[in-house]
């Protein structure tokens, strides 16, 4: 799913059309799989997709040694002398290179093969060495707005509003996570039945949401979960009932706090409890 607003994309295709060798792109929440594909689309277009390469460790982790870059420098030459099209590497926001590799990199970048380009992504600033970073075109670009992200995930896979955010809290408000959410059936269930444990969970009586503490939330996991499910539909309640806002004020600081205390590794049973 692809989450970025209409400003992002307007200014990424303004930007591609004319590219720098390396560009840094940092974006809170990372980047899903569709949207490196889209940045891939603006800089190669359909025609050039098969010279997309993501940079990647031969032995299949998630960093990069001096080693894979050589391997990897040494083919771009070769490649190079059969000329003719654009190549793009793709370094993902998830993959590490090692800082010997760094420097192994900015010796690509000063002496860049003929028509290879570089796309590095970052899901925070000061990730690359300042000698890296300065040889790249930034472009900084927002996390994506919670309303915004709801409605194009409630648009694209046929949910509610509240499904939606439900989901959106629970990535954290991450593109990647959010794609690995729904990657998996089981995670993408478990979600959307916390959302449905909280709103019988607020419609209950109070012995009622001790035993549903006590049954379903004794994982910090699971507590975390349900807390996000709370606070999605006490916003949508007060949203539609402005009215009852203030009355639920305390009810939603005491959410708020009890997830951010579990975060923090507090006692989950106890924080859980002190919403009743």
């Amino acid at each position: 799913m692809i989450l970025f607003s209409e400003k992002d994309k307007l200014n990424l295709s303004r930007f591609f059309k004319d590219p720098a060798h390396a560009t840094l792109i940092v974006r809170p929440g990372g980047f899903s799989v569709e949207e490196e594909l889209f940045l891939v689309d603006k800089l190669l277009g359909d025609k050039y997709k098969n010279n997309l390469i993501k940079a990647q460790n031969s032995e299949g982790k998630n960093y990069i040694k001096v080693e894979d870059l050589r391997e990897l420098s040494a083919s771009l030459d070769l490649r190079s002398k059969k000329g003719g099209e654009r190549r793009l590497v793709l370094i993902p926001e998830n993959v590490r290179i090692e800082s010997k590799a760094q420097n192994t990199l900015l010796k690509i970048f000063e002496e860049p093969p003929e028509g290879v380009f570089f796309i590095l992504l970052s899901s925070r600033e000061g990730v690359f060495l300042p000698t890296i970073s300065s040889r790249c075109s930034l472009i900084k670009l927002k996390k994506p707005n919670e309303d915004d992200a709801a409605s194009e995930i409630s648009k694209n896979l046929n949910l509610t509003e509240s499904q939606a955010k439900a989901l959106w809290l629970q990535a954290g408000g991450s593109s990647r996570d959010l794609a690995n959410i729904l990657a998996d059936e089981n995670l993408k269930k478990y979600v959307l039945e916390s959302l449905s444990d909280a709103k019988k969970f607020l419609g209950s009586k109070d012995y009622e949401k001790l035993v549903a503490l006590k049954n379903r939330l004794s994982k910090r996991e699971d507590a975390l979960s349900f807390l996000n499910a709370l606070l999605v539909i006490l916003e949508i309640f007060i949203n539609k009932n402005t009215t009852s806002a203030l009355k639920l004020k305390p009810l939603v600081d005491k959410v708020e706090f009890a997830h951010k205390a579990i975060k923090a590794n507090a006692n989950v049973r106890i924080q859980l409890l002190s919403l009743v």
